[in-house]
């Protein structure tokens, strides 16, 4: 069974049982519910950038970070900055095809703060990102359903961070969203092996 399989199968299964049930947050799943959606901290990130890794450097503990893409910005970056340093070292398999990351920044004494970085396999996190953004004030129940059309998604960060957000959700909320799911999108789903 894949993992997307697994994944929307639990889903069905909460959504067909959440009918009745009212517990917070949801309370079939065994996810790292600890941890911040990508939505979560992006609405709190002063910067969210998506780039490319360019450079490490373990004699410096750097890594360069070339900005492809200012998803939410900030005026302590600069209007043509292209390029940051991160203050960690992240090893660069090849450098031929360097990985891409979504990297959340606060500024702190004057300084950039970059405190998550999330390896991702396409721009697309882009796109997920401002639309996660532009239903921040959204009721949850309303959000889930933009984040449903995310879990098959083929970069495996970007279809995590949308399941995270039903296993996050209360089961009111699933509840609430079941009936706007598409039970045919469902239904494929669980039938995959």
């Amino acid at each position: 069974m894949t993992r997307i399989t697994m994944r929307v199968g639990l889903l069905a299964a909460i959504c067909v049982l959440s009918a009745t049930a009212i517990a917070y947050p949801c309370s079939l799943c065994s996810s790292n519910l600890q941890s911040q959606t990508i939505r979560q901290d992006a609405a709190q990130a002063k910067l969210v950038l998506f780039g490319t890794l360019t450079k490490a450097d373990l004699r410096t503990n750097t890594t360069t970070f070339k900005i492809h893409t200012r998803i939410k910005s900030d005026p302590f970056l600069k209007k043509n900055q292209e390029v940051i340093e991160l203050p960690r070292y992240v090893p660069i398999a090849d450098p031929a095809r360097p990985p891409q990351f979504l990297i959340f920044c606060d500024v702190y004494r004057g300084k950039l703060d970059p405190y998550r970085g999330t390896p991702v396999q396409s721009s697309d996190i882009v796109e997920y990102v401002n639309g996660a953004l532009q239903r921040e004030k959204q009721k949850p129940a309303d959000r889930l359903l933009y984040f449903f059309q995310y879990l098959d998604h083929p970069d495996p960060q970007i279809a995590n961070d949308a399941f995270l957000e039903f296993a996050k959700a209360a089961d009111s909320d699933i509840g609430l969203v079941a009936p706007k799911l598409s039970a045919a999108k469902l239904r494929e789903w669980v039938k995959d092996p």
